[in-house]
């Protein structure tokens, strides 16, 4: 019924319009960290290049990793065995470049951040655990008097850890909630929408039933009036009065025509046939229903696999239906009227077949639009060339009609 339009940018995730954050203060700590290197005691030739070269390998696997892969994945943190590797690669290093300068210490600015940042919160948890083991035991190193968990920095880098874990897990529980809200959202918006159409569709049905009402209202009650006054008329004529009175025939059988076709307008008007059901048995509706009105047997077959169909195709293949029975009723003086819809593949078919008086369909391509029905005939090929559809006429002179309206799917 409708569809939710994706998020602008303004409304993305925190974490991934921030992403680029993570990455401007890496670069900037490792830079940092390099200009420190080089600031105090300048390392030998050897150590200078092993810096150059892993502060170089550095910056190039973030670019891979923190960079790439986050702007490739639509939602990297589902992924946290990729990101994870990422992150292994990157203290590794960092591990090897403190091991050359100490200043590259100052790259933790840089890398702490992006275990919260890259990774949901149960991989970040011992992630961040460890990382401070190895802060601790790269500080302390050769320092430490016995066992690592009997130092008291062990311990204030754990309590450190520990008050950093508590503020991610709070931060990861406001953005568990956000999501849940965007969610809601997102449901309000389809709701919303879905509400929208109903609200045009209700009103759409609403002015269909207002006309009609109109013309019940209007139209066909003064016809009905008008055929009333006319038979009221030819009581009063003197005897003899033979022009009076095919004049007044005349008018009588076009009142009752106007009538007929005024009251056909409010059948068609009617909403209610395709919205209680499907297409077969709305048409199984109208045949019924127009059976009752004329006394004319009408039978209704379904073939094929049936499923929905356009609303377009719907509404012209029972139109069509409507109008072809209509024919049937006022012209072809059929004893019985047959109708089959057929869903043949990528095509379905309309049938209606009559077994009235029947006439030569030539005649009827070359006579000019009026009572004779052409008008509705007309309607209904203008309804299915929309579609890219046909209609059909097979009929001759005492062998009945047959419509034949055939809609595509494509």
């Amino acid at each position: 019924m409708n569809q939710i339009k994706p998020q602008p940018q303004s409304m993305a995730d925190v974490w991934e319009r921030w992403a680029w954050v993570w990455s401007a203060i890496f670069y900037v700590a490792l830079a940092a960290s390099l200009v420190l290197a080089f600031m105090g005691d300048v390392p030998t030739r050897g150590v200078s290049r092993q810096i150059l070269f892993w502060a170089s390998l550095s910056a190039v696997w973030h670019l891979l990793g923190a960079v790439y892969l986050v702007r490739r994945l639509p939602d990297f943190r589902a992924v946290p065995w990729l990101m994870s590797i990422y992150l292994v690669g990157a203290f590794g290093m960092w591990w090897l470049l403190i091991g050359l300068n100490p200043a590259f210490y100052f790259m933790l600015f840089g890398l702490y951040g992006q275990i919260f940042a890259f990774l949901p919160l149960r991989w970040a948890v011992p992630g961040a655990v460890l990382l401070a083991a190895l802060v601790v035991s790269a500080v302390t190193g050769d320092e430490a008097d016995g066992p690592l968990w009997l130092n008291p920095t062990f311990w204030l880098f754990q309590a450190i850890t520990a008050s950093g874990l508590l503020i991610a897990a709070w931060l990861n529980a406001i953005i568990s909630q956000s999501v849940q809200r965007r969610e809601l959202i997102e449901v309000l918006q389809a709701t919303q929408a879905d509400l929208a159409w109903a609200e045009r569709e209700a009103g759409i049905l609403a002015e269909r039933q207002r006309l009609a009402n109109e013309i019940h209202d209007t139209l066909a009650q003064g016809f009905a009036s008008i055929v009333v006054h006319l038979e009221a008329s030819e009581q009063a004529l003197p005897p003899g009065a033979t022009a009076a009175q095919q004049h007044l025939d005349q008018a009588r059988r076009v009142a009752r025509d106007s009538l007929a076709e005024a009251r056909g307008l409010v059948w068609a008007l009617q909403p209610e046939r395709l919205q209680r059901g499907s297409l077969p048995e709305a048409v199984a509706r109208v045949a019924q229903q127009w059976s009752a009105v004329t006394g004319i047997p009408a039978g209704v077959t379904i073939t094929g696999d049936v499923r929905p169909l356009p609303p377009q195709a719907e509404v012209a293949l029972l139109r069509a239906a409507q109008e072809a029975l209509t024919n049937a009723g006022k012209y072809a003086a059929a004893r019985e009227v047959a109708v089959t819809l057929s869903y043949m593949g990528d095509v379905v078919v309309l049938d209606v077949q009559d077994d009235g008086r029947g006439f030569d369909p030539a005649q009827l391509a070359n006579a000019p639009a009026g009572p004779d029905g052409s008008f509705g005939l007309s309607g209904m090929r203008e309804r299915a060339a929309q579609l890219g559809g046909t209609v059909e006429i097979e009929s001759a002179p005492g062998e009945g009609t047959t419509v034949v309206v055939e809609i595509p799917l494509s």
